[in-house]
């Protein structure tokens, strides 16, 4: 956008006004702000500021059609780009207290518009609020918790606490047990026990810990400590029966609710290496109960495991001698070799390797420039004793970043492959085939990022690449190398000269929205800096 009315990209400044909160769906919304919106292709600047009146972890959430990107402070946090209906996405950052330029850009290509701009944390209470410039809202939270279970009063973090509670009247959902033996809840405390793991699966479980559950209609509420060593993006799981409820750290990630037999769900998240809250409720009307919590991700080597509270669960993805954490020299991938003693038709699994059951065995490691490897001497030049076939790999190193922003990552293998980035999986070329590129998109931030990369040769012809691009490349897709950033250009102004939000004047407490049409058809955001510039 910083590129309009140059002339170079056909991309004109229409006009501007204001807006209360991003809330807009319908074109006459944005007309209502800017009369001059066009019919079709048009882009759109909005910009204010979020305050904050307390510090911490906040999910900034947009929503649009089309595409939409999200800066907070000059840094892209999310990127919600191309042609699609109305889609939500979001990510999680650290507020300081206090006012932070909120920049959003957008468009349009024909049909149906809409842009909201919504945020959650400290501030909200947890719920998710549209966002008002120069506004921090009071926070007013009905009280979740009963005042004997509260799970950041919890005493021993070693084991999840078990609070049970009976109920007066015939439960179809759960109570809002913060409100228990209140008067008027007709739902009543029964007492509290310690549970090493959520494994629940009959009544007499329940009674085993907490004596004096009733056959029916009765409620409980489980907390403890999800500890985390490796950080990354975990899935985590509650089956129930009946219905139930997940909290990680206050928000709800998991609504498992309603009059069910064993059901599973499960919601993904973003966790630091440290302690989580986890806070789970659930519910039984009558006959067969259950309620097990479980959780995958970094930690576990991505293997559903029973979530234990304060315990780390254990990683089997990495081979002792081959774990990227310890890697001693980051300016080149480190390249690990395996030789199976039987058929492969898929990776196995590298961290049971030597372990005399696997029949998977280290031949050794070594380093290599970049992974560009297209036949088995490519291979053997690095790691001799590299067999002929039925052999497996692990290679890792450092993808270093310079300029924030999404990257694509991606992976050719000959046969299957895997790719993960800082612990999480990305990229999934697994199976039985000839050279096959597959690719994932990932926001990344400056510093530098763990690339693991695992694949295998069954027999025949192998090869193996990792490519990426993204703003370090110019959008250029280029060979990975480790502990390097390639030398570029500068960019180009992201912002158009009347729309900067470094520079906002006039009314805080409001939203500033710009707007530009486009004399060509667009699937994506055009660069509204180079609006107007011929």
């Amino acid at each position: 956008l910083g590129q309009a009315d140059t002339g170079s990209n056909r991309l004109y400044f229409v006009g501007k006004g204001r807006l209360s909160v991003v809330d807009v769906h319908g074109l006459g919304q944005f007309r209502s702000a800017v009369p001059n919106t066009p019919d079709v292709n048009y882009a759109w600047a909005i910009y204010g500021t979020l305050k904050i009146g307390q510090a911490g972890t906040y999910t900034l959430c947009i929503t649009s059609d089309d595409g939409s990107r999200l800066f907070l402070d000059g840094s892209i946090l999310v990127d919600n780009e191309g042609l699609h209906g109305m889609v939500e996405k979001c990510s999680k950052t650290d507020l300081s207290s206090g006012s932070h330029v909120l920049y959003i850009t957008g468009f349009q290509a024909g049909g149906g518009v809409g842009m909201v701009a919504t945020y959650s944390g400290p501030d909200t209470g947890m719920s998710k609020v549209l966002v008002k410039s120069g506004f921090a809202p009071s926070a007013v939270v009905q009280n979740r918790y009963f005042g004997k279970c509260d799970p950041t009063a919890q005493g021993d973090p070693t084991k999840f606490t078990i609070c049970m509670f009976r109920s007066d009247v015939g439960l179809v959902s759960i109570p809002k047990i913060g409100q228990a033996d209140s008067g008027n809840s007709r739902l009543h405390y029964i007492g509290k026990g310690k549970i090493s793991s959520i494994d629940i699966k009959n009544v007499d479980r329940f009674r085993s810990v907490v004596p004096g559950v009733p056959g029916a209609d009765y409620a409980w509420a489980i907390y403890g400590q999800l500890k985390i060593a490796t950080g990354g993006k975990y899935l985590l799981c509650i089956t129930s029966d009946d219905g139930s409820r997940l909290y990680v750290d206050g928000p709800l990630l998991v609504d498992n609710e309603g009059l069910h037999g064993m059901s599973e769900k499960c919601g993904s998240k973003e966790l630091s290496a440290g302690s989580h809250i986890v806070y789970i409720e659930g519910f039984q009307a009558g006959g067969g109960v259950g309620m097990i919590a479980q959780y995958s991700g970094p930690d576990t080597g991505d293997e559903k495991v029973l979530i234990k509270s304060g315990i780390v669960g254990t990683n089997s993805r990495y081979y002792a001698q081959c774990n990227p954490a310890s890697q001693n020299d980051p300016s080149r991938f480190t390249m690990c070799m395996f030789r199976s003693e039987v058929g492969l038709g898929r990776i196995p699994k590298l961290g049971d390797a030597n372990n005399g059951n696997s029949r998977l065995y280290f031949e050794g490691r070594g380093h290599l420039p970049v992974v560009d490897m297209h036949d088995l001497r490519a291979f053997r030049q690095y790691i001799f004793d590299t067999p002929d076939s039925n052999y497996v790999w692990a290679i890792y190193g450092q993808l270093k970043i310079a300029a924030e922003g999404m990257y694509s990552l991606c992976i050719s293998s000959d046969d299957g492959s895997r790719l993960y980035v800082d612990g999480p999986l990305l990229v999934d070329d697994e199976g039985l085939h000839g050279m096959v590129e597959k690719c994932g998109q990932k926001l990344l931030t400056p510093g530098s990022h763990t690339v693991y990369i695992e694949g295998f040769q069954a027999g025949g012809g192998v090869g193996m690449e990792a490519k990426y691009s993204g703003p370090d490349t110019g959008g250029k897709m280029m060979f990975m190398r480790s502990g390097v950033v390639p030398s570029l250009s500068p960019p180009s102004r992201q912002y158009y000269s009347q729309c900067d939000p470094t520079i906002q004047s006039g009314d805080s407490s409001q939203f500033t929205v710009c707007m530009f049409r486009s004399e060509v058809s667009i699937g994506q955001i055009p660069r509204l800096g180079q609006a107007d510039t011929g």
